[in-house]
């Protein structure tokens, strides 16, 4: 039962973010953005402050406004054989809509509202990231 439950959570939020799809667009600084191994169509940069985040990510061949990103932070859930299970999404910067699958440790109370919260402003902080660190202008 606790599975078909959880399944249908999921479900519930997915069809709420698609169905809000970044209607709002905050605006995400960060304090420190740290380049890895990256160019402007895939690699992973970094961020520790306000908060700890690795963004991985590669564009889509067709699109300059569209990625596939992995985002780990200290609060990943951790798979059966102990490894962080990054939470993902695919996210269109022109527009800030996208899916996502968010694979962070949930509070007890008011998941739903955290969860369009969270993910809207790793989305957001993820897009301005990356035009500050690329100095492009596709979005």
């Amino acid at each position: 039962m606790f599975g078909m439950t959880r399944r249908l959570l999921k479900l519930l939020l997915s069809a709420s973010f698609l169905i809000a799809a970044f209607g709002q667009h905050h605006k995400a600084f960060a304090n420190k953005i740290e380049l890895g191994d990256a160019s402007e169509k895939f690699g992973y940069f970094y961020i520790d402050s306000p908060k700890d985040y690795v963004f991985s990510y590669a564009r889509a061949i067709e699109s300059k406004t569209v990625f596939g990103v992995a985002i780990n932070t200290p609060t990943q859930n951790m798979s059966e054989n102990g490894l962080e299970v990054p939470s993902s999404l695919i996210i269109d910067c022109s527009d800030v809509r996208g899916n996502f699958n968010l694979m962070q440790e949930q509070p007890s109370e008011n998941v739903e509202e955290w969860a369009w919260e969270t993910m809207n402003y790793q989305s957001n902080l993820f897009c301005q990231s990356h035009k500050q660190l690329f100095k492009h202008s596709h979005w």
